[in-house]
């Protein structure tokens, strides 16, 4: 898609109706409120006041699910509400920097961190309605305390025993299977996760073209085998939990970001990530039509 063309469709996507629920539908447990729907934005509830939560997707559907995770579900919403909305389909966005719904988990040096598990639980059982939970989270993070910028986050619940970063695959199992105990009547879908790394981040990029290091635009990216590496931290806990519980499906979906040899930056000459870890505007949107097909129809061609 030409580089006009994908600003315009993202302009259009990021101002689509956004149906809020009425004020003091959630507990509110921080002291940041409001919804920004400016494009860019996050929309969700985690640091909410006054509980503005925001419905998207098919604009007459009723909510019937809901995108949750931390700041890599909201740089996939733009594309996964795009797909619902073709599917006819509507759900919450409940999504917030930080974010991760692992009920029982906290992390080391900071107190509040697990009261977001305890709002987000609060929201499932206050609307039944919800059936299937998509969670979308930098789980490579999750599970080894290392981003591509820092290392070292532990986290911790009861079971913990001193391991430190060791523990922490441990710790992110607890919490999902915690999570499928709680709502055992509820479908829980784990999405994997983005390619991450300095060479997604286009800063990275053009100081590497600019001093010689990389000579093609298209060469930008991390490698294949880096994504490989990455995926192979988080992909076996997310699997042993899928298996062990019924109501909850692993299911890959950015497979197609990466080629034989790279996990490329650029699509053409139109950035796919907004940085070293989160997709951008027209990296979401470029994985509409894979969500449709594998969330959404493959889904219907299940149900009986």
């Amino acid at each position: 898609m030409p580089a006009s063309a994908a600003q315009a469709r993202i302009t259009e996507v990021h101002w689509e109706r956004c149906r809020l629920l009425p004020k003091g539908a959630l507990p509110g447990i921080w002291a940041r409120a409001g919804t920004d729907l400016s494009p860019g934005s996050r929309t969700g509830a985690i640091f909410t006041l006054a509980g503005d939560v925001c419905v998207r997707g098919a604009e007459a559907a009723a909510p019937d699910m809901m995108l949750a995770g931390d700041s890599h579900a909201g740089a996939l919403a733009q594309g996964f509400f795009e797909a619902a909305a073709t599917a006819g389909r509507a759900g919450y966005q409940y999504s917030s920097n930080g974010f991760r719904p692992l009920p029982g988990l906290e992390q080391r040096g900071d107190p509040q961190w697990g009261r977001q598990s305890d709002a987000f639980t609060a929201f499932l059982r206050d609307h039944p309605g919800i059936r299937t939970v998509y969670l979308a989270v930098y789980w490579q993070h999750q599970v080894s305390g290392s981003t591509y910028r820092h290392s070292g986050d532990v986290w911790t619940d009861a079971d913990y025993d001193g391991s430190g970063t060791a523990y922490n695959p441990v710790a992110m199992a607890n919490g999902l299977a915690r999570l499928a105990g709680m709502f055992p009547d509820r479908q829980f879908v784990l999405l994997d996760d983005v390619p991450t790394g300095h060479m997604q981040d286009l800063r990275t990029a053009v100081r590497a073209i600019r001093f010689g290091h990389v000579d093609d635009w298209s060469r930008t990216g991390i490698g294949a085998g880096e994504e490989s590496a990455q995926r192979a931290l988080y992909e076996p806990v997310l699997t042993a939990v899928a298996a062990a519980h019924a109501n909850v499906t692993y299911q890959p979906v950015f497979a197609g970001l990466c080629g034989e040899r790279t996990c490329p930056l650029f699509d053409g000459t139109t950035p796919l990530y907004r940085d070293g870890d989160h997709l951008g505007p027209a990296g979401s949107l470029r994985m509409a039509p894979v969500l449709l097909e594998l969330l959404f129809r493959k889904a219907d061609a299940a149900a009986p």
